[in-house]
């Protein structure tokens, strides 16, 4: 993520998606531990010249610096199916369900 967040400073992530035809698939607004919102959002990408197959990004605020994030994912469909995959681990799983019932900040 930070690899990409650095290349993405020498880029624009609205030029980016708009130029590879990103398109919003889901998206939710959560608010964290003191009332702020978190964006989330899910993009398609067809195949292109960039990508040679369809491929899935989440675009997401982090609730404590405030970053703007972009990584891939699987080819989920939902925000909730891709967090709670990014936030999973061999050690500890979280379902869609969970996720979206999660408070951002809050441990």
């Amino acid at each position: 993520v930070d690899q990409r967040n650095q290349a993405m400073k020498y880029g624009n992530r609205e030029e980016f998606i708009k130029k590879f035809g990103g398109k919003i698939i889901d998206q939710r607004v959560k608010l964290d531990i003191e009332g702020n919102e978190v964006n989330y959002r899910m993009y398609e990408f067809p195949r292109s010249e960039l990508f040679s197959k369809t491929v899935h990004f989440m675009r997401y605020d982090c609730p404590s610096t405030r970053n703007d994030n972009m990584s891939g994912v699987p080819p989920f469909k939902t925000c909730a199916e891709s967090m709670a995959w990014k936030q999973s681990s061999d050690e500890s799983f979280i379902s869609p369900e969970m996720w979206e019932l999660s408070v951002p900040l809050l441990r």
